[in-house]
């Protein structure tokens, strides 16, 4: 995909530069399993069955998505010197890389329940930032 140009055209073609990138993406993707299923000897349309299938993104939604993204980053290095190390090593782990709270709480030898407290006041600090920030607050809760 990259050994060709692209014949991205906005004035003959208008629209997303991101549409045209999928459909650019998708087209290499079902040439690569073609090509892959003839060197195998298989029927043409044996590999793109191994592919799930992509559903069609709203771009506007993922634009919000992105920014909203970014906003939440801005709003964590903002806060993040307002609490304890410790405590916010705590929340990026079970916040943000998706480990089991009790599991952290027995690495960091600390109660869960001392862990829940300084989760809670992370979240509700970073929902007030991003609504300080202009972006929609996000849910609270211990994970």
């Amino acid at each position: 995909m990259c050994r060709r140009p692209l014949k991205y055209n906005r004035e003959l073609k208008p629209g997303s530069f991101r549409a045209y990138l999928r459909v650019v993406v998708r087209n290499a993707v079902n040439a690569f399993f073609r090509r892959r299923a003839a060197e195998e000897g298989q029927g043409p349309s044996v590999g793109v069955t191994d592919l799930p299938a992509i559903p069609d993104i709203d771009l506007g939604e993922l634009d919000e998505i992105l920014a909203q993204r970014d906003l939440i980053r801005r709003a964590l290095e903002f806060i993040r010197l307002d609490f304890d190390p410790v405590n916010w090593a705590a929340f990026v782990r079970v916040r943000l890389e998706g480990e089991d709270a009790a599991k952290v709480a027995a690495d960091l030898d600390k109660k869960a329940s001392t862990l829940q407290v300084a989760y809670n006041r992370i979240m509700k600090r970073l929902s007030e930032e991003i609504g300080r920030m202009g972006g929609r607050r996000i849910p609270l809760g211990f994970a």
